[in-house]
């Protein structure tokens, strides 16, 4: 509940679009009459393109969008399962689609066939969904190239929609201006993130003045940029690095602390990316920002919050410690490491603990004591709840803290792009095995 909560607004935008679309096709008066299957079919096709364009849409990561679903990470949850819902619109659509009577079949010498057209759109989406199923087994840079692609089965799926249709799309009606722009809204949105995205949303730029190594895993990156960087502590950003031998695709990363225009990041080798930085990162290496995101802000500030960090988890958590202004709540901070050579900003924390008594901190060692679990935790009634850290450490502890208090305010990040997909079905086809065997 919490989760619609936060992201109602998003939600609700997904609703009324998709509700418009099937209200425009079902009233639409068709150029010649058509049985009601027909009818269906193709309000199911303008569902396909119109979830397509919420997918390209929600890509772009506008601050507005990310704000109306309550947080990136939230977004992405939708994102996924916008991806996901053409799928079953597909099957549907070709069931019915040879009850359409056909009036209109163009042919373009690129595209072919406009009916042809819907079968290769077909083809091209399904096999990209697949592709998406196994992306954590993927490198994050041909995840990305792979994620472009799917501009093609919606050109595909447009020219099929458009040239035969038993509709006017053409004509100035709702629907055909509807149609128009959810088209066109899906082409400039993919435009926007395969040719604009990285030049026009990286506005800070600067270089690599500090790096350290707290450990064997982690490193410390001081960046000074050439204008302060405007973001709320337990914000991230994404980062990109211009060096030869890194990548040069934007990953996100928390800030873990700022002083004016000198911006940190404590970064834990976990992919190919990280330990490229690990490996070659040096100094006055240029890198460019993005804008900060995030809801990791403790903006509430209740009287009483309780912290729960899982490895790297920790930086957005850091940031608010390392801010000049103590903080005003009580605050019960849980840190979850491997051991005691893998945690990181231990002697940050405890020392931050021992100048303020209304900061209690719990270090937390699974080598000795196992996976962090609610009966570690101490809840006092009316404290809030922030999380984060791994994204199955998080979503089992947002679990256990539900199930014993439903009402439990929850603020968590578990944010990733990819590789989630199929974790996420095959997890609520375990829901629903288990409700149909009960």
């Amino acid at each position: 509940m919490t989760f619609i909560q936060k992201s109602w607004r998003g939600l609700l935008f997904v609703v009324v679009l998709l509700g418009l679309n099937s209200y425009l096709w079902w009233t639409a008066t068709p150029v010649v009459p058509q049985p009601v299957e027909s009818v269906i079919a193709q309000m199911l096709g303008g569902l396909i393109l119109t979830s397509f364009f919420l997918v390209f849409l929600i890509s772009t990561r506008q601050n507005w969008f990310v704000e109306w679903f309550g947080g990136m990470d939230r977004m992405y949850v939708y994102h996924r399962w916008l991806a996901i819902l053409p799928l079953a619109l597909i099957l549907l659509h070709e069931e019915l689609s040879e009850a359409i009577i056909e009036v209109l079949n163009v042919s373009s010498p690129i595209l072919g066939d406009a009916n042809d057209a819907g079968e290769t759109a077909q083809t091209w989406f399904l096999a990209l969904i697949g592709v998406a199923l196994f992306a954590k087994y993927l490198k994050y840079e041909h995840w990305r190239f792979i994620h472009r692609l799917m501009i093609i089965p919606f050109i595909y799926g447009s020219f099929h929609a458009f040239y035969s249709s038993t509709y006017a799309l053409f004509s100035g009606s709702a629907l055909s201006i509807f149609m128009i722009l959810v088209v066109a809204g899906g082409m400039a949105s993919s435009a926007y993130m395969v040719f604009m995205y990285q030049w026009l949303a990286f506005h800070y730029r600067g270089k690599v003045t500090k790096i350290t190594y707290p450990n064997a895993e982690t490193m410390d990156i001081e960046i000074t940029l050439k204008k302060p960087l405007r973001y709320q502590p337990g914000q991230f950003v994404f980062f990109k690095v211009f060096q030869r031998g890194i990548e040069d695709a934007p990953h996100p990363f928390s800030v873990s602390g700022s002083d004016n225009k000198k911006v940190y990041f404590t970064i834990k080798k976990l992919g190919d990316f990280t330990k490229q930085l690990h490996e070659k990162l040096q100094l006055s290496t240029s890198v460019s920002l993005t804008r900060a995101f995030g809801t990791m802000t403790l903006l509430h500030q209740g009287p009483k919050q309780v912290w729960i960090a899982g490895g790297i988890g920790l930086t957005p958590f850091l940031a608010h410690l390392r801010q000049p202004e103590p903080l005003h709540p009580n605050v019960t901070f849980y840190y979850s490491y491997r051991n005691a050579d893998d945690a990181v900003g231990l002697d940050v924390i405890q020392a931050y603990a021992d100048r303020h008594p209304n900061f209690t901190f719990v270090p937390h060692n699974t080598k000795e004591k196992g996976y962090i679990s609610l009966k570690h935790i101490a809840l006092e009634k009316g404290a809030e709840v922030f999380l984060c850290g791994p994204r199955v450490m998080v979503q089992s502890l947002v679990k256990q803290i539900k199930k014993q208090n439903p009402s439990q305010a929850i603020d968590y990040e578990a944010f990733t792009f990819m590789g989630t997909l199929l974790d996420d079905l095959l997890r609520y086809a375990k829901k629903i095995l288990k409700l149909l065997v009960q």
